[in-house]
């Protein structure tokens, strides 16, 4: 089953404006892809289990948004400027979202702004004296970031199964079995 992806807790909209400003923070244009997926979701949680099992396969938990966090730190911006500070990536990196692969190893997912692909992160550690993780090395995950969005797929959460389960139950309807 895929569906839409949607996200909850999303921060105050972007605008085309707010790209112009990150992308002069940061140094090169954003792909437009991601733009147009911000514009919809200014980072958010996931309200549905969302998943790329393209190279390596990764559960995203959450967007983060780009602005207007009440930290800048938690925004995809300043993670990305915190991280370059710190060294722990490189300055043609950039932060976007949150997941884990395996169901265990939490990582940070990015986008290569050189050759645009998307790649996961283990977490590894932390840098002395400050909030900017170490990384384990990068995992392909898809070959750009329409690749990741177009090989995202999305299914209800458990919670939503068991209701939906719960209800046929209630109403007596039994599946049939076939021999």
């Amino acid at each position: 089953m895929n569906m839409k992806i949607e996200l909850e807790n999303c921060q105050k909209s972007l605008t085309l404006k707010d790209f112009e400003e990150i992308e002069s923070k940061l140094g090169y244009a954003l792909p437009e892809r991601l733009k147009e997926f911000y514009l919809q979701y200014n980072g958010g949680s996931t309200k549905q289990i969302a998943s790329i099992n393209k190279y390596q396969e990764v559960e995203i938990e959450t967007f983060d948004p780009f602005k207007y966090s009440n930290d800048l730190f938690y925004t995809a911006e300043g993670q990305t400027l915190e991280h370059r500070n710190s060294n722990s990536i490189s300055d043609n990196i950039l932060l976007f979202a949150s997941g884990c692969n395996n169901l265990k190893n939490i990582g940070a997912i990015t986008i290569n702004i050189n050759d645009r692909a998307v790649y996961f992160y283990k977490i590894i550690g932390f840098v002395p004296q400050g909030r900017a993780f170490i990384f384990d090395e990068p995992l392909l995950i898809a070959d750009s970031i329409d690749d990741f969005f177009d090989n995202l797929v999305v299914f209800p959460k458990m919670e939503e199964i068991e209701e939906e389960q719960t209800e046929v139950e209630v109403e007596g309807v039994m599946p049939e079995l076939s021999d």
